[in-house]
């Protein structure tokens, strides 16, 4: 049976503040006024003695023989026009001799270059490669066998850390996630002799393998499956036992596998869209009186239909899949539960 999906639309806003900063410039401008003073005139005194004596000519001094300096220009020879020139295969330099002439044919110096490098483009081909599966390991299923007919999953998937997992065994479907290493590990209640699994990475890559399966003709299995983080869970009384007392099994006292009946819860409620499953195992010689399917009614199930389905395998090793539908009363019913009782049957 198709079950129903919700679809699950997550918004998110991003909220951009941007800061404007304003930046004032103050710049003042200094004029300076230089003035000139107008001096006033001042008194000359010119005055006229009169001597007896003899005023002696001033003495002349020594004429200043002159100094020349001669500038000597040296003779230099006249030099060609230097231009330049671009690197080529083979460049000859011309040396200049001391006494400034061009050196002859027997001084020039000849300096050979590597010839030049040709890029051409080399030849190559498309190729599709996924840069972070290239730097992770292969993703490995491994399978075992654990009594009483249970199969231990193992998933090594360095690819897919904190991935969602979709793990299917004959008709048995849940989902899980890998730890942050992308392992993930799980006992699986067998439903077939075959023991065949597949696991699926969200459609990227999917995982196959099988592993036989022996002493399902001494177990007794019931399962039940749904879509949603709220849903149903699985009781069943063994030997007459009553809701909370010894021999009632449910994912509150699940039981273990020494005792020989115990329930299996498989999912990881915490992912999106999760799907959830229970299993309850039963040995051949336990006595099961009813299995009944509880739903809790909760805001968000109330006045809903809930829908999943009922596995059952029994002693003989037949698989039976049908569907459970349950109509959740009003909201003002929230905090009870709504229940179904299936008579148990080993044969």
């Amino acid at each position: 049976m198709q079950l129903r999906r919700r679809a699950l639309a997550v918004g998110t806003t991003f909220f951009l503040a941007a800061a404007t900063g304003h930046v004032m410039q103050k710049g003042e401008t200094t004029t300076a006024r230089m003035r000139t003073a107008s001096l006033p005139p001042s008194n000359v005194l010119t005055a006229v003695v009169k001597t007896s004596g003899t005023i002696a000519a001033p003495k002349t001094a020594a004429p200043v023989q002159p100094v020349f300096i001669q500038v000597i220009k040296p003779n230099l020879p006249e030099l060609p026009e230097i231009h330049p020139v671009g690197l080529g295969k083979n460049i000859v330099i011309a040396a200049v001799s001391d006494t400034g002439d061009i050196a002859g044919p027997s001084t020039l110096h000849k300096i050979e270059t590597d010839p030049p490098v040709v890029l051409q483009t080399a030849d190559y081909q498309d190729v599709d490669v996924d840069p972070i599966a290239s730097l992770c390991a292969d993703t490995l299923l491994t399978l075992g066998e654990v009594e009483p007919a249970m199969l231990q999953v193992t998933v090594s998937a360095p690819c897919h850390p904190d991935a969602v997992l979709t793990l299917r065994h004959a008709g048995l479907v849940f989902s899980a996630k890998t730890d942050r290493v992308g392992n993930y590990s799980v006992l699986v209640p067998a439903l077939s002799a075959e023991g065949s699994v597949s696991v699926e990475f969200g459609g990227h890559e999917t995982l196959f393998a099988a592993h036989p399966v022996a002493g399902l003709d001494n177990v007794a299995r019931t399962g039940l499956q749904w879509l949603g983080a709220s849903g149903f869970h699985l009781n069943a009384f063994e030997g007459g036992a009553d809701i909370g007392s010894s021999g009632h099994i449910s994912y509150r006292s699940p039981g273990s596998l020494a005792e020989g009946s115990f329930l299996t819860v498989l999912g990881d409620p915490s992912s999106e869209e999760p799907r959830l499953a229970e299993v309850y195992t039963a040995s051949k010689s336990t006595q099961v009186q009813i299995i009944q399917v509880e739903a809790e009614v909760t805001e968000n199930l109330c006045g809903r239909s809930m829908i999943g389905q009922k596995l059952n395998l029994d002693l003989g090793g037949a698989l039976s899949i049908q569907p459970v539908a349950i109509s959740m009363p009003p909201c003002d019913a929230v905090g009870d539960y709504v229940v179904l009782s299936f008579a148990h049957s080993q044969d």
